[in-house]
Protein backbone atom coordinates (compact mmCIF):
# COMPACT_ATOMS: atom_id res chain seq x y z
CA UNK A 1 0.00 0.00 0.00
CA UNK A 2 2.85 2.51 0.72
CA UNK A 3 4.45 1.44 -2.28
CA UNK A 4 1.46 2.87 -4.25
CA UNK A 5 0.97 5.86 -2.71
CA UNK A 6 4.76 6.54 -3.06
CA UNK A 7 4.46 5.08 -6.98
CA UNK A 8 1.16 7.78 -7.49
CA UNK A 9 3.18 10.53 -5.89
CA UNK A 10 5.76 10.33 -8.46
CA UNK A 11 3.37 9.89 -10.80
CA UNK A 12 1.77 13.06 -10.42
CA UNK A 13 5.28 15.16 -9.89
CA UNK A 14 6.31 13.11 -13.41
CA UNK A 15 3.26 14.91 -14.96
CA UNK A 16 3.61 18.24 -13.59
CA UNK A 17 6.66 18.35 -14.70
CA UNK A 18 6.52 16.51 -17.90
CA UNK A 19 3.40 18.83 -18.80
CA UNK A 20 3.98 22.22 -17.49
CA UNK A 21 2.42 25.02 -19.30
CA UNK A 22 4.83 27.10 -21.37
CA UNK A 23 4.14 30.78 -22.58
CA UNK A 24 1.51 31.51 -24.75
CA UNK A 25 3.63 32.91 -27.84
CA UNK A 26 6.76 30.05 -27.35
CA UNK A 27 4.41 27.15 -27.51
CA UNK A 28 4.96 27.84 -31.17
CA UNK A 29 8.93 26.62 -30.48
CA UNK A 30 7.97 23.94 -28.12
CA UNK A 31 5.85 22.44 -30.49
CA UNK A 32 8.20 22.20 -33.27
CA UNK A 33 10.57 20.60 -30.72
CA UNK A 34 8.53 18.34 -29.88
CA UNK A 35 7.69 16.89 -33.37
CA UNK A 36 11.23 16.90 -33.66
CA UNK A 37 11.64 14.51 -31.33
CA UNK A 38 13.71 16.44 -28.48
CA UNK A 39 12.84 15.58 -25.02
CA UNK A 40 11.02 18.52 -23.26
CA UNK A 41 14.11 19.00 -20.62
CA UNK A 42 16.21 20.01 -23.68
CA UNK A 43 13.65 23.05 -25.06
CA UNK A 44 10.82 23.18 -22.10
CA UNK A 45 10.23 26.34 -20.35
CA UNK A 46 7.83 27.13 -17.39
CA UNK A 47 5.58 30.09 -17.25
CA UNK A 48 5.02 30.91 -14.14
CA UNK A 49 1.46 31.30 -12.84
CA UNK A 50 2.62 35.01 -11.40
CA UNK A 51 3.60 35.94 -14.54
CA UNK A 52 1.97 37.18 -17.68
CA UNK A 53 1.52 36.24 -21.19
CA UNK A 54 -0.62 38.69 -22.41
CA UNK A 55 -0.37 40.71 -25.67
CA UNK A 56 -2.40 43.49 -26.97
CA UNK A 57 -2.75 46.00 -29.62
CA UNK A 58 -5.06 48.76 -29.98
CA UNK A 59 -6.59 50.13 -33.16
CA UNK A 60 -8.14 52.89 -31.42
CA UNK A 61 -5.02 54.57 -30.80
CA UNK A 62 -3.38 55.74 -33.89
CA UNK A 63 -5.43 59.03 -34.00
CA UNK A 64 -5.05 59.94 -30.47
CA UNK A 65 -1.29 59.62 -31.04
CA UNK A 66 -1.91 62.57 -33.29
CA UNK A 67 -3.65 64.70 -31.55
CA UNK A 68 -3.22 63.80 -27.92
CA UNK A 69 0.38 61.96 -27.88
CA UNK A 70 0.76 62.70 -23.95
CA UNK A 71 -2.61 60.74 -23.08
CA UNK A 72 -1.60 58.39 -26.33
CA UNK A 73 1.61 57.44 -23.90
CA UNK A 74 -0.06 57.53 -20.61
CA UNK A 75 -2.46 54.47 -22.39
CA UNK A 76 0.24 52.33 -23.49
CA UNK A 77 2.24 52.49 -20.09
CA UNK A 78 -0.79 51.23 -18.26
CA UNK A 79 -1.23 48.44 -20.77
CA UNK A 80 2.52 47.70 -20.46
CA UNK A 81 1.69 47.28 -17.14
CA UNK A 82 -1.44 45.13 -17.49
CA UNK A 83 -0.18 43.07 -20.35
CA UNK A 84 3.57 41.53 -20.02
CA UNK A 85 4.04 40.03 -23.23
CA UNK A 86 6.13 37.60 -21.62
CA UNK A 87 7.89 34.42 -24.00
CA UNK A 88 11.54 32.31 -23.16
CA UNK A 89 13.37 30.27 -24.56
CA UNK A 90 16.54 27.49 -23.72
CA UNK A 91 19.74 29.04 -26.19
CA UNK A 92 22.45 27.30 -26.44
CA UNK A 93 25.67 29.24 -25.99
CA UNK A 94 29.38 28.23 -26.64
CA UNK A 95 29.50 28.90 -22.93
CA UNK A 96 26.66 26.41 -21.93
CA UNK A 97 22.96 26.63 -21.84
CA UNK A 98 21.40 29.65 -20.56
CA UNK A 99 17.08 30.52 -20.81
CA UNK A 100 16.63 33.80 -21.93
CA UNK A 101 12.92 35.20 -20.87
CA UNK A 102 11.54 38.34 -23.24
CA UNK A 103 8.64 40.97 -22.23
CA UNK A 104 7.89 44.22 -22.10
CA UNK A 105 8.96 46.63 -19.82
CA UNK A 106 8.34 44.77 -16.17
CA UNK A 107 7.52 48.26 -14.02
CA UNK A 108 4.29 47.29 -13.34
CA UNK A 109 3.41 50.72 -12.21
CA UNK A 110 1.86 53.59 -14.34
CA UNK A 111 0.72 57.10 -13.63
CA UNK A 112 -2.90 57.68 -12.38
CA UNK A 113 -2.99 61.67 -13.59
CA UNK A 114 -0.99 63.51 -15.89
CA UNK A 115 2.68 62.51 -16.97
CA UNK A 116 4.78 65.00 -15.24
CA UNK A 117 6.77 65.50 -18.10
CA UNK A 118 8.67 68.72 -16.72
CA UNK A 119 9.58 66.75 -13.67
CA UNK A 120 11.08 63.68 -15.45
CA UNK A 121 12.95 66.23 -17.84
CA UNK A 122 14.63 67.53 -14.54
CA UNK A 123 14.99 63.74 -13.40
CA UNK A 124 12.51 63.77 -10.72
CA UNK A 125 10.61 60.60 -11.03
CA UNK A 126 7.55 59.67 -9.48
CA UNK A 127 6.88 56.18 -7.44
CA UNK A 128 3.48 55.83 -9.77
CA UNK A 129 1.03 53.12 -8.64
CA UNK A 130 1.27 49.73 -8.63
CA UNK A 131 -0.85 47.71 -11.84
CA UNK A 132 -0.46 44.18 -12.51
CA UNK A 133 1.81 41.11 -11.52
CA UNK A 134 4.74 42.27 -13.28
CA UNK A 135 6.93 43.38 -10.20
CA UNK A 136 5.99 39.86 -8.31
CA UNK A 137 6.77 38.63 -11.42
CA UNK A 138 10.15 39.73 -12.06
CA UNK A 139 10.90 38.86 -8.18
CA UNK A 140 9.74 35.24 -8.75
CA UNK A 141 12.22 35.08 -11.96
CA UNK A 142 15.19 36.41 -9.54
CA UNK A 143 13.99 34.01 -6.97
CA UNK A 144 13.23 30.87 -8.94
CA UNK A 145 14.67 31.06 -12.47
CA UNK A 146 17.91 32.26 -11.46
CA UNK A 147 17.76 35.89 -13.48
CA UNK A 148 20.90 37.86 -12.57
CA UNK A 149 20.58 40.33 -15.69
CA UNK A 150 18.14 42.43 -17.09
CA UNK A 151 18.82 43.93 -20.98
CA UNK A 152 16.95 46.69 -21.66
CA UNK A 153 17.08 47.42 -25.38
CA UNK A 154 14.33 50.75 -25.33
CA UNK A 155 16.12 54.15 -25.86
CA UNK A 156 13.11 55.09 -28.44
CA UNK A 157 11.38 58.58 -28.05
CA UNK A 158 8.91 58.01 -25.54
CA UNK A 159 10.14 60.02 -22.37
CA UNK A 160 8.16 57.29 -19.76
CA UNK A 161 11.22 55.41 -20.73
CA UNK A 162 13.30 57.07 -17.96
CA UNK A 163 10.58 56.82 -15.34
CA UNK A 164 9.96 52.85 -16.04
CA UNK A 165 13.80 51.90 -16.50
CA UNK A 166 13.87 53.77 -13.03
CA UNK A 167 10.86 51.74 -11.47
CA UNK A 168 11.97 48.21 -12.74
CA UNK A 169 15.72 48.88 -12.15
CA UNK A 170 14.95 49.59 -8.35
CA UNK A 171 13.13 46.78 -8.06
CA UNK A 172 15.41 44.53 -9.90
CA UNK A 173 18.09 45.55 -7.63
CA UNK A 174 17.02 45.45 -4.54
CA UNK A 175 15.14 41.99 -4.95
CA UNK A 176 19.23 40.52 -6.16
CA UNK A 177 20.51 42.02 -2.77
CA UNK A 178 22.16 39.90 -0.45
CA UNK A 179 25.01 40.41 1.99
CA UNK A 180 27.44 41.20 -0.47
CA UNK A 181 25.39 43.82 -2.35
CA UNK A 182 23.54 43.47 -5.30
CA UNK A 183 24.88 40.64 -7.82
CA UNK A 184 22.13 41.71 -10.39
CA UNK A 185 23.47 43.37 -13.67
CA UNK A 186 20.95 46.12 -15.20
CA UNK A 187 22.33 46.66 -18.52
CA UNK A 188 20.81 49.59 -20.71
CA UNK A 189 21.04 49.93 -24.49
CA UNK A 190 21.82 52.89 -26.23
CA UNK A 191 21.00 54.10 -29.41
CA UNK A 192 19.51 50.85 -30.49
CA UNK A 193 16.69 51.05 -33.08
CA UNK A 194 15.17 48.81 -36.08
CA UNK A 195 14.50 51.02 -38.69
CA UNK A 196 15.90 49.65 -41.77
CA UNK A 197 15.96 52.25 -44.17
CA UNK A 198 17.36 54.90 -41.86
CA UNK A 199 20.08 52.68 -40.53
CA UNK A 200 20.78 50.24 -42.90
CA UNK A 201 21.56 46.29 -42.12
CA UNK A 202 25.07 46.91 -41.38
CA UNK A 203 24.40 48.88 -38.38
CA UNK A 204 21.83 46.82 -36.67
CA UNK A 205 23.64 43.86 -37.27
CA UNK A 206 26.75 45.03 -35.92
CA UNK A 207 24.22 45.99 -32.36
CA UNK A 208 22.30 42.74 -32.53
CA UNK A 209 25.76 40.95 -32.14
CA UNK A 210 27.04 43.32 -29.90
CA UNK A 211 23.88 42.86 -27.52
CA UNK A 212 23.78 39.07 -27.72
CA UNK A 213 27.34 39.39 -26.70
CA UNK A 214 26.32 40.82 -23.49
CA UNK A 215 23.55 38.96 -22.71
CA UNK A 216 25.99 35.93 -23.02
CA UNK A 217 28.72 37.85 -21.09
CA UNK A 218 26.69 37.65 -17.39
CA UNK A 219 26.44 34.20 -15.58
CA UNK A 220 23.07 33.09 -15.35
CA UNK A 221 19.69 33.65 -16.86
CA UNK A 222 18.65 36.36 -18.41
CA UNK A 223 15.48 38.82 -18.95
CA UNK A 224 15.71 40.83 -22.09
CA UNK A 225 12.89 43.48 -22.91
CA UNK A 226 11.94 47.15 -25.13
CA UNK A 227 9.01 48.66 -24.09
CA UNK A 228 6.49 46.80 -25.57
CA UNK A 229 8.11 43.53 -25.87
CA UNK A 230 7.57 43.59 -29.66
CA UNK A 231 10.14 45.48 -32.09
CA UNK A 232 13.45 45.47 -30.99
CA UNK A 233 13.03 42.42 -28.32
CA UNK A 234 11.64 40.41 -31.41
CA UNK A 235 14.59 41.01 -33.35
CA UNK A 236 16.84 40.13 -30.74
CA UNK A 237 15.05 36.92 -29.77
CA UNK A 238 14.61 36.09 -33.57
CA UNK A 239 18.18 36.37 -34.07
CA UNK A 240 18.99 33.74 -31.36
CA UNK A 241 16.28 31.41 -32.08
CA UNK A 242 18.04 31.45 -36.14
CA UNK A 243 21.62 31.44 -34.90
CA UNK A 244 21.57 29.36 -31.62
CA UNK A 245 18.86 26.99 -31.48
CA UNK A 246 17.84 27.01 -35.31
CA UNK A 247 18.97 23.69 -37.96
CA UNK A 248 22.97 24.51 -39.15
CA UNK A 249 21.35 23.38 -42.73
CA UNK A 250 20.58 26.24 -44.84
CA UNK A 251 17.14 25.10 -46.31
CA UNK A 252 16.33 23.73 -43.18
CA UNK A 253 16.98 26.64 -41.06
CA UNK A 254 15.19 28.96 -43.70
CA UNK A 255 12.54 27.05 -43.19
CA UNK A 256 12.67 27.14 -39.41
CA UNK A 257 12.76 31.05 -39.65
CA UNK A 258 9.70 31.29 -41.41
CA UNK A 259 7.14 28.47 -39.49
CA UNK A 260 8.97 29.00 -36.32
CA UNK A 261 10.61 32.56 -35.77
CA UNK A 262 8.56 34.44 -37.91
CA UNK A 263 5.08 32.66 -35.92
CA UNK A 264 6.74 33.41 -32.83
CA UNK A 265 7.26 37.06 -34.01
CA UNK A 266 3.86 37.81 -35.41
CA UNK A 267 2.49 36.18 -31.74
CA UNK A 268 4.57 38.72 -29.89
CA UNK A 269 3.38 41.47 -31.88
CA UNK A 270 -0.39 40.19 -31.69
CA UNK A 271 -0.93 39.52 -35.20
CA UNK A 272 -4.34 38.22 -36.46
CA UNK A 273 -4.45 38.20 -39.89
CA UNK A 274 -3.45 40.68 -42.93
CA UNK A 275 -6.31 43.60 -41.63
CA UNK A 276 -5.15 43.05 -38.27
CA UNK A 277 -1.39 42.66 -38.39
CA UNK A 278 -1.34 44.63 -34.50
CA UNK A 279 2.36 45.84 -34.32
CA UNK A 280 3.80 43.88 -37.23
CA UNK A 281 6.46 45.26 -39.18
CA UNK A 282 7.90 43.27 -42.19
CA UNK A 283 10.89 45.07 -42.08
CA UNK A 284 11.95 43.31 -38.64
CA UNK A 285 11.26 39.72 -40.52
CA UNK A 286 13.50 40.95 -42.53
CA UNK A 287 16.30 41.60 -40.71
CA UNK A 288 15.95 38.20 -39.18
CA UNK A 289 15.95 36.09 -42.23
CA UNK A 290 19.16 37.94 -43.49
CA UNK A 291 21.30 38.12 -40.54
CA UNK A 292 24.52 36.45 -41.18
CA UNK A 293 24.88 33.76 -38.16
CA UNK A 294 28.46 32.88 -39.08
CA UNK A 295 29.63 36.74 -37.80
CA UNK A 296 27.54 36.01 -33.84
CA UNK A 297 28.92 32.85 -33.80
CA UNK A 298 32.68 34.44 -33.98
CA UNK A 299 31.76 37.18 -32.16
CA UNK A 300 30.75 34.22 -29.08
CA UNK A 301 33.98 32.50 -29.33
CA UNK A 302 35.86 35.11 -28.91
CA UNK A 303 37.83 34.57 -25.50
CA UNK A 304 37.09 37.45 -23.23
CA UNK A 305 39.62 39.74 -22.50
CA UNK A 306 38.38 41.27 -18.78
CA UNK A 307 36.39 39.61 -16.45
CA UNK A 308 34.25 42.66 -16.79
CA UNK A 309 30.82 42.24 -18.18
CA UNK A 310 30.64 45.02 -21.72
CA UNK A 311 28.89 47.90 -21.42
CA UNK A 312 26.88 49.40 -24.19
Amino acid sequence: MIFLKRFFLLFLIYLSSAYSETFNCSKISHSYWKEKGKQEKEFAVEKPEICNDKVHWSYNLGKIRKTNFPEFEKFVVKNVAETSNMGAAKFRFPSGVKTVYRSSFLSGKYFKGQIPYEKIKKGTYPEGSLKGSARQCLKHLIKNQNIRQIVNLYDGSFKTKYVLSYWEKNNFLRSTKDTHGSFGHYTQIKDFDYDLQERGAERIYKDIIAIIAQIASVPGNALIHCYGGMHRTGIVFGVMQKCLNGPKNRAQNKTFVKEVVGKEYKCHTDYQNAEKKGGYHQENMTVIENFPCDRLHKRLARKATSKKRIDL
